[in-house]
């Protein structure tokens, strides 16, 4: 039986470059930043209204 070997493919890079690495913590900063932002918000609504809803 003979085996026919076939050159393998490269697969391409798959890193992310610096730029695309810096971009996702920027979002993910700025996500965390909003949350802050309006868990601040309800919390002061909350405390201003007198926690009478929970």
């Amino acid at each position: 039986m003979i085996q026919e070997h076939q050159p393998t493919q490269r697969e391409p890079e798959t890193r992310s470059s610096r730029s695309h690495w810096l971009m996702e913590l920027a979002g993910i900063g700025a996500f965390a930043v909003l949350a802050a932002l309006v868990g601040t918000e309800v919390y002061l609504g909350a405390a201003d209204f007198g926690y009478a809803w929970l």
